[in-house]
């Protein structure tokens, strides 16, 4: 399930990514573990999401090998962090599916192949400009999760925060381009829109 990009969670966001803070990460990738099952789940069952349970993997339920792709980070962002915070979080969440029985790989097969802006600010449709064609998949990234999705793994796209979801459509079509097809996404979070406060829309990523 995904929850609201404010108060808490969005400081546990802030503290991953500008303070690589170890309690923070683990926080989100639990968090981010049961958005990867629970778009794994709903991708296996043909429907909507399923909504989350105290256990997040039901024994009876526990599927193939679920592949999850990280969203990448702009390379200036990777050169000021000196890291992908992102590609961190994803691989902390797949680590806890392995934990509560899910065959669970990462698969970091996107790169960013141009410059972009700092999201921050930008209205949706220059988010949508900005990003647009700014996703590939390297030859060995597209082998791999070719091999996995033959092998009838489920591929999901994974990101922290969804605001307008142009990042996520942008990684989903640098997959289809290639000849992969994302079978989901997951998020940990997504900007609320303003004047709601029962929490976010259910983003229509895959538009």
């Amino acid at each position: 399930m995904v929850t609201g990009y404010a108060g808490a969670v969005a400081r546990l966001i802030g503290a991953h990514k500008e303070r690589a803070n170890p309690a923070a990460r683990a926080a989100l990738a639990e968090a981010l573990a049961r958005s990867v099952w629970s778009a794994a789940a709903a991708a296996m069952a043909g429907g909507p999401e399923q909504s989350s349970t105290r256990d997040p993997v039901p024994p009876h339920a526990r599927p193939c090998t679920v592949v999850a792709v990280p969203a990448p980070s702009s390379s200036a962002s990777r050169r000021r962090r000196g890291e992908d915070p992102t590609e961190l979080l994803a691989h902390a969440a797949v680590r806890r599916l392995v934990e509560l029985g899910v065959p669970a790989v990462l698969v970091p097969a996107l790169r960013a192949q141009r410059p972009v802006r700092d999201q921050a600010g930008l209205a949706a449709t220059a988010r949508a400009t900005n990003v647009a064609g700014s996703m590939a998949l390297g030859a060995r990234g597209r082998s791999a999760v070719l091999s996995a999705v033959r092998s009838g793994a489920v591929l999901i796209v994974v990101d922290d925060v969804v605001t307008t979801g142009v990042t996520l459509s942008e990684a989903v079509r640098a997959l289809e381009h290639a000849g992969v097809r994302a079978h989901g996404v997951a998020t940990v979070a997504a900007t609320l829109r303003r004047g709601r406060t029962g929490g976010p829309d259910p983003p229509d990523l895959l538009a």
